[in-house]
């Protein structure tokens, strides 16, 4: 039997044997009975209630208080490291540690409003003593200032979280990464125009994976067209989750600039517009849309970028597509964060 209803009988029994000369309480009120010990045990059963949560809120948010610290402790410590591996493995516990903190003071908050419910719901009897009235008020005020600064903490959090994304926007990609296709892409240029390209031009029987319709296509021809380019850029796209493409010429241009080599000409990712109307209207009139082929050797005409239809297919024509230099750095971050999983 519960201890409040173990009090009430007892309570009740000691009222029988001793309350012969009471007065009666009037018929057909039950409720309207009053036990002064009762509500004097459940004001201090609430109080005690009150008192625990305190507690354990306090212990709680002292928790939280040195996470928080402690983020800011790593956000100084990373502009010092030397390395680059060094900074992202840091930078990936930071921003794991925020996240532990930021929901951590969810949760303080939560129980920090139910401290000022429960200190609200007491307050309503107005029989109490002068001392819990002043320990109400005392955990009303610290509980409010607490919530205040549970308040500020979080957007202290938040806002680290921001300068951490800038802070690692700022640091370099790497000069090269693997991605899950298996091929090593190189960067070329530096700042706001830097890109990665395959170093090695993509075997065919690779190629083939984007076509399973065609099971491992014995019948692949010696190239892709520019339509099935196209497709092969949208089918790594998905399966590595970031953004490739075909190359421009001026991305050909800068990479072959850097020292790198192509093997033959290279489907690029822009449309041939010609400068002579008349052409450009006869292309219209008869529906023919050509498309920029890269021959950095010349072995198919005399000019470097030329005009080709993109159902022509060339025995000697590679594969290479670009990504922006944001995808090297996050395939980095990715990787490390992997080997801090193991």
């Amino acid at each position: 039997m519960p201890k409040r209803f173990a009090t009430i009988f007892l309570l009740l029994a000691t009222s029988l044997v001793r309350g012969q000369g009471a007065p009666a309480a009037p018929a057909g009120t039950p409720d309207q009975l009053r036990f002064p010990a009762i509500e004097e045990f459940e004001r201090r059963e609430k109080v005690m209630e009150l008192r625990n949560q305190t507690l354990l809120h306090s212990q709680e948010y002292q928790q939280r208080l040195r996470e928080v610290n402690a983020v800011f402790t790593a956000m100084g410590q990373l502009p010092k490291l030397p390395g680059l591996d060094e900074k992202i493995l840091l930078a990936i516990e930071i921003q794991r540690d925020i996240a532990v903190a930021v929901d951590g003071l969810k949760g303080d908050q939560e129980r920090c409003r139910g401290i000022l419910e429960l200190v609200a719901d007491i307050s309503k009897d107005t029989t109490m003593s002068p001392d819990i009235v002043r320990y109400l008020k005392g955990v009303r005020d610290t509980a409010t200032n607490m919530l205040r600064e549970q308040t500020s903490q979080g957007n202290r959090l938040r806002l680290a979280g921001e300068n951490l994304k800038a802070t690692m926007a700022q640091l370099p990609p790497p000069p090269a990464f693997e991605n899950q296709l298996g091929l090593t892409m190189v960067l070329v240029g530096s700042g706001r125009n830097a890109f990665y390209i395959n170093r090695d031009p993509i075997p065919l029987d690779q190629l083939a994976r984007a076509f399973p319709a065609q099971g491992e296509r014995p019948d692949l021809p010696p190239s892709l067209n520019w339509a099935e380019s196209l497709h092969y850029c949208k089918w790594a796209s998905e399966n590595e989750s970031a953004l490739y493409r075909l190359p421009s010429p001026a991305h050909l241009h800068a990479y072959l600039a850097q020292g790198g080599k192509l093997a033959g000409p290279v489907w690029t990712q822009e449309i041939d517009e010609p400068k002579n109307s008349e052409e450009r209207a006869m292309r219209t009139r008869f529906g023919v849309r050509m498309v920029t082929l890269f021959d950095a050797d010349k072995t198919l005409g005399s000019e470097p970028v030329l005009a080709e239809l993109p159902f022509a297919r060339y025995p000697n024509l590679i594969f290479h597509m670009v990504t922006p230099a944001e995808t090297g750095w996050w395939f980095r971050w990715n990787k490390l964060k992997q080997t801090l999983d193991q």
